[in-house]
């Protein structure tokens, strides 16, 4: 595949602001940019009926997006050191009718409703340490699980998603919390990824998790639409933080990249972080671990070239059984937890957004070789996402978050626009939210008559007024202006993953 080269308006970079701009360098003021939506911890809001600022809903809409994402990173004056440490909170929003009803709640998990009641943070995160005395931990300190990264809609149930722990069960309708849930089959220090793939033919969930212990093992899942397992598969594996999978054809894909996790000990004991402890390793290359979906039976389990990604767009397996796999190339691991370790501190200059390309692999599985991989776009990508009736099957649009010439405040050059890209005729589309205006990962609402195409929701803050709205966009009409726009209650910061279910 040729690599689409773009033009230098959709490169343009701009030296760096601070939010605010540190007073030895420039009068203190707020520089408008999405972090704004991390220095204040979110407010909930019940559910109510949302009002419309523009357009109207489509009367086809009939279902529920879920967003869901760090709501505060700050408790009693402390700062989370990591924004992955942040506490979950999911917005739902339910359309019926032509009309909208939005929630906004946090999940209430026994230690966030103990960090609450003491008005400060207490447990550890991933870059974070316990908040206690000495001579208070326990021998080893205690990590929480913020269910902050994704969900996971079953029959009676939305999921909340975090890759170190189990997955907390909601209401889907008020988001009430229920509590941790071990779905019948997920043992005793066994996690579950934020990134389930669903068969489009069956709806079968294929997913993994990290077991935690003297050995660790990569546990790959397959599990009913109802959430029932149907065949896992539990494999050593050397510990990392591996983040996503991809199905491809017969495959379930997971890779453990050249990242290493080093003298834990200090972090298990309470003197250092699990984010201290990772470090690049290119001599160990990529391990890739392929499992027939068939049985979860593991097939090939091989090493190739370093690389280092947080999310699969999607892949499939070609005439010739070889594996086409798109993803998002990160182009520095350590550039990238540099970047999500100082954002949501105001006090330091503003760090550099890591750079990120869309790029695609072709594997051959036999052999265990990648034969080869390139970069499609010469332009920071993050959230890329196809329509569910592609997920594992060859598709012909990728749908992700990038920057805009409007927006490019060195932090924010990757949620200032929306992108689509064509793989039939290898070119891109743009909409740019306009100035101070930072978008969320799409999610899409498939039409039943063109599963590629339909309406694209995306949760847009508004710095200059420090407001958040929901934006509905016909993909057939992709730059075009929104077709609707609806008022949220409350500001609601960006996330990290979501998902559409249709009724």
């Amino acid at each position: 595949m040729k690599a689409l080269q773009l033009t230098s308006k959709y490169l343009a970079r701009a030296p760096a602001l601070s939010i605010p701009i540190p007073a030895e360098s420039a009068p203190s003021r707020v520089i408008p940019s999405w972090r704004q939506t991390l220095m204040a911890p979110a407010k909930e809001f019940p559910l109510q009926k949302l009002s419309i600022v523009s357009g109207e809903i489509p009367a086809s809409l009939k279902g529920s997006l879920y967003r869901n994402g760090p709501g505060r990173v700050e408790r009693g004056g402390q700062v989370t050191e990591h924004w992955f440490d942040g506490d979950g909170a999911i917005l739902g929003v339910h359309f019926e009718n032509g009309q909208a009803y939005a929630t906004y709640r946090y999940i209430q998990s026994e230690m966030y409703k103990e960090e609450e009641a003491a008005g400060k943070y207490i447990y550890a995160g991933y870059g974070s340490k316990m908040n206690v005395p000495f001579w208070k931990r326990p021998l080893i300190q205690k990590f929480k699980n913020p269910g902050n990264t994704s969900v996971q809609v079953l029959p009676d149930k939305l999921l909340a998603l975090y890759e170190g722990g189990l997955p907390y069960s909601l209401d889907p309708e008020n988001l009430k919390t229920h509590g941790m849930d071990d779905l019948g089959f997920l043992l005793e220090h066994e996690s579950l990824s934020a990134h389930p793939k669903v068969d489009p033919e069956t709806q079968e969930v294929y997913n993994f998790g990290i077991k935690k212990g003297p050995k660790f093992e990569l546990c790959a899942y397959k599990f009913s639409k109802e959430g029932k397992l149907i065949k896992r598969n539990n494999v050593p594996v050397r510990f990392n933080n591996i983040h996503d999978c991809v199905i491809t054809g017969r495959y379930l894909i997971v890779m453990n990249f050249a990242t290493k996790f080093e003298n834990l000990i200090p972090a298990l004991l309470g003197f250092g972080t699990l984010k201290d402890c990772v470090k690049a390793a290119p001599e160990l290359g990529t391990e890739v671990y392929v499992f027939d979906r068939a049985d979860m039976s593991l097939v090939k389990n091989f090493t190739m070239d370093p690389f280092f990604s947080y999310h699969f767009t999607n892949g499939y397996e070609e005439k010739d059984g070889n594996l086409y796999i798109e993803f998002v190339r990160h182009h520095s691991h350590e550039e990238f937890h540099d970047w999500a370790s100082s954002l949501h501190h105001f006090d330091q200059p503003t760090p550099e957004e890591p750079n990120t390309s869309l790029a695609y692999m072709r594997i051959n599985i036999q052999e265990g070789k990648l034969l080869e991989t390139q970069d499609i776009l010469d332009i920071g990508a993050e959230f890329p996402c196809v329509a569910d009736a592609k997920v594992g099957k060859q598709w012909r649009y990728t749908t992700f978050t990038t920057g805009g010439s409007q927006n490019i405040h060195a932090p924010d050059k990757q949620v200032g626009a929306i992108a689509r890209y064509d793989q039939k005729t290898q070119k891109m589309q743009l909409f740019e939210h306009g100035k101070d205006k930072y978008c969320s990962e799409p999610a899409l609402a498939s039409s039943k008559e063109d599963p590629e195409n339909g309406h694209l929701f995306t949760v847009v803050y508004d710095a200059a007024a420090h407001s958040s709205e929901l934006w509905i966009h016909d993909t057939r009409n992709f730059e075009d202006e929104p077709i609707c726009k609806l008022a949220l209650p409350e500001v609601v910061p960006l996330g990290f993953h979501g998902k559409w279910q249709a009724k």
